[in-house]
């Protein structure tokens, strides 16, 4: 019989004990992966958690700096509010000789309500949106994410339910556990520490779910298929939150090409639902509409197209100019 073992991927491009996770590189120390039914208890910048049969974990900060690159998410919000957002680099002696692989957004939808625009809306407590599991990319990055996402006003922490990607098999409690197929999962990512529920594999395809809502001052991340099949990450102490978020993310140990790009040329999610305390919000007739933040290079045709108020695709050519 033969039997096929496989072994985290040692990522020469990160320092050691580093690990990829939405939004860059974390030390393995600061990411944790929860059972069903937790709930994450935000005080401030301290989180405990509780689980499902009552145990409380304390977590501890993260006493590791982020990789992170200036996202256009972050560029957006510094020109609303004259923060200044920058780069957060390893310091030189945690990488000595090692490069920082590329990071970024290529194709970013942001949703941005009051107070930046529009007619006093928001913020949000609600967002749902359905989208389809992609083909594989077809020079498949380290790691690939496709998610919708809600951040809150200064950018420190976004809920997202996230589809994600690796050729490899990776390091880390919160990667796929199996290289070559898509994962499923719910997270909570901020403030250092990264934070994922149960995963669940899907099918190229396969039609999936995310939801992110708030009730009773508790948000639910929920990460499913459309037969209702799905897990959730639980949070509380998180207020409405600012800015939607759809996005394309790609983690690479170089500048990536077009062919690192999922191999479809339409990424869609459709029939999408913002909802502040004043009910349903419409894109494009509350004064505010998904903006278009694609960003090069690579210059791959990459383009957001808003088809209806509750549907919009990350559109790119996967042969276009590199």
């Amino acid at each position: 019989m033969l039997v096929l073992l496989f072994l985290p991927l040692v990522d020469c491009f990160l320092p050691e004990g580093f690990v990829h996770a939405p939004g860059g590189a974390v030390h393995s120390s600061c990411v944790y992966k929860w059972p069903e039914g937790t709930v994450l208890e935000r005080s401030t910048s301290v989180i405990t958690a509780r689980l499902q049969n009552g145990t409380v974990v304390p977590v501890s900060p993260c006493r590791f700096p982020r990789a992170t690159a200036t996202t256009p998410l972050l560029r957006h919000q510094s020109e609303r509010t004259g923060t200044n957002y920058s780069a957060t680099p390893f310091p030189a002696s945690s990488a000595p000789g090692k490069l920082l692989g590329y990071q970024g957004y290529p194709i970013l939808a942001g949703y941005f309500p009051n107070p930046y625009g529009g007619t006093g809306r928001g913020p949000f407590t609600y967002f749902s949106a359905d989208f389809y599991v992609p083909p594989a990319p077809k020079a498949p990055s380290t790691i690939t994410y496709l998610w919708p996402g809600l951040e809150d006003r200064n950018g420190s922490f976004v809920l997202q339910p996230v589809l994600q990607f690796a050729a490899a098999p990776l390091a880390g409690s919160c990667s796929p556990p199996s290289p070559g197929v898509w994962d499923y999962r719910s997270f909570y990512v901020g403030e250092g520490t990264v934070h994922c529920g149960p995963g669940m594999r899907v099918e190229v395809a396969q039609a999936v779910t995310g939801v992110m809502s708030l009730s009773d001052g508790q948000w639910q991340v929920w990460s499913g298929n459309r037969s209702g099949l799905g897990y959730s990450l639980n949070v509380s102490g998180v207020l409405p939150q600012q800015f939607a978020t759809c996005a394309l993310e790609i983690w690479n140990d170089a500048v990536p090409g077009c062919g690192a790009f999922p191999g479809a040329g339409t990424l869609q999610f459709s029939d999408m639902v913002l909802q502040d305390d004043n009910g349903t919000l419409v894109p494009g007739h509350d004064g505010t509409d998904w903006l278009d933040d694609s960003k090069q290079p690579p210059n791959c045709g990459q383009k957001v197209v808003r088809s209806s108020p509750y549907d919009i695709s990350l559109v790119f050519s996967a042969l276009g100019r590199q």
